[in-house]
This record gives C-alpha cells, structure tokens and sequence, in this order.
C-alpha cells in the first residue's frame, strides 16, 4: 500500500514492498523493504526510516486512543 517505486527501479522478485516505503529511480532492490523506509543504489541500500502520515491513521496500533 501506498509505495513509491522509483523509474527505472528493478525488483528481483521474489520481494516484499513495505507500506509507505520509496525506492529511488534506478535502484537495484534485491531484498525485502520494510515500512516507512527509502532505499536507493545498486544494490538498493536504506538511508531513511520515515513517517510520511500528515493525519494519523485510527487503525494503525501506534496510534493512542483518546
């Protein structure tokens, strides 16, 4: 859900694309991506952990109850 896969980004399957994460054009994404992470390179490597809600999300479990 709501991932950004960058142009010319290659995904050597068989992977996992976490929920608002990004790759960077032309990346080379050989495992797994986790949540909320941008990736870029050959190979892709992490060079950010973000949170890009602007309003939270009443289901997510992070989110506390008022």
């Amino acid at each position: 859900d709501r991932a950004f896969v960058g142009s010319g980004s290659m995904l050597v399957a068989p992977l996992e694309i976490g929920k608002d994460s990004s790759t960077g054009a032309r990346s080379v994404v050989t495992k797994d991506v986790l949540p909320e992470t941008v990736v870029v390179g050959v190979p892709a490597r992490t060079i950010d952990r973000t949170s890009i809600r602007s309003v939270p999300d009443e289901n997510d479990p992070r989110v506390e109850s008022k």
